[in-house]
C-alpha cells in the first residue's frame, strides 16, 4: 500500500503550478535475508556473475525486492493569453530510494503542444533523468506526437527516442576480473531506443 496525493494551485489567469507526492511501497520475497546483491568494483554496476565450483563463470541465483521510490514533483502549465492555442508545461520530479541504490535522483521535463486552427495538433518533449548508478551516463529522452479527433473517437501518435551509454564487462570475459580497468578492458555499451506508440479513445 502507499499514499498519493496532488494539489492544483493557479498562479496567475495563464499558469498552473501543480504539486504531487508518492509514497513508498515495497514488495519483498519471501527469503530476503538470503538476497545476494552487489556491485563490482571495476564498473560500479551490479554484479550478477560468479565463479562455480570448477572455476566456471555463471550467472548469479538472484532474490530480489521490487522497491517503488517515493516519488515527489512540480510542475507549472502555461499557456499564454494571447495565443490559448499554445500550451507548455515543465516538470521536476525527484525519486528518493532507500534500498541498495540508495539516492535521490532527479528528472526534468520541458514540452509543448501547440493547436493551430487547421491541421493537427504538434506535441514536443525533452525529459533529462539522473542515473541509478554512476557508472551510467543520464538518460536523455525525446518525444514527439500528434492527434487527430474524428466524432467520437480520439487518435494519437507519439514517437519516443532515448539514449545512454555505459562500460561494462564482455559475457565472455578473457582477462583477470580481479584486476581490471574498465575505462580500458570493458566494452562501451551505447542504448538507443525508439519507441512508437498510438493510443485510441473513444468517447461515449
Amino acid at each position: 500500500h502507499y499514499i498519493t496525493a496532488s494539489l492544483e494551485l493557479p498562479l496567475t489567469k495563464e499558469s498552473l503550478l501543480i504539486l504531487s507526492y508518492e509514497s513508498e511501497a515495497s514488495a519483498m520475497t519471501n527469503n530476503v535475508d538470503n538476497i545476494d546483491w552487489s556491485f563490482s568494483q571495476s564498473t560500479g554496476l551490479p554484479w550478477i556473475l560468479d565463479f562455480n565450483d570448477q572455476n566456471q563463470l555463471v550467472l548469479k541465483t538472484l532474490e530480489v525486492d521490487f522497491l517503488k521510490p517515493e516519488r515527489v514533483a512540480v510542475g507549472l502549465l502555461h499557456s499564454p493569453m494571447y495565443d490559448k492555442s499554445l500550451v507548455m508545461a515543465f516538470e521536476l520530479v525527484q525519486e528518493n530510494y532507500s534500498n541498495e541504490i540508495n539516492k535521490k535522483i532527479e528528472e526534468y521535463k520541458v514540452g509543448f503542444e501547440y493547436q493551430p486552427k487547421i491541421g493537427y495538433p504538434i506535441r514536443a518533449g525533452l525529459s533529462y533523468k539522473e542515473p541509478y548508478f554512476g557508472a551510467l551516463d543520464p538518460v536523455t529522452i525525446l518525444t514527439l506526437g500528434t492527434g487527430k479527433k474524428i466524432n467520437n473517437l480520439d487518435i494519437d501518435v507519439a514517437l519516443n527516442y532515448s539514449n545512454t551509454n555505459y562500460r561494462n564487462l564482455d559475457i565472455f570475459p578473457l582477462i583477470d576480473l580481479e584486476n581490471i580497468d574498465c575505462n580500458q578492458d570493458c566494452d562501451k555499451i551505447i542504448e538507443n531506443n525508439l519507441t512508437f506508440s498510438t493510443n485510441f479513445k473513444w468517447s461515449f
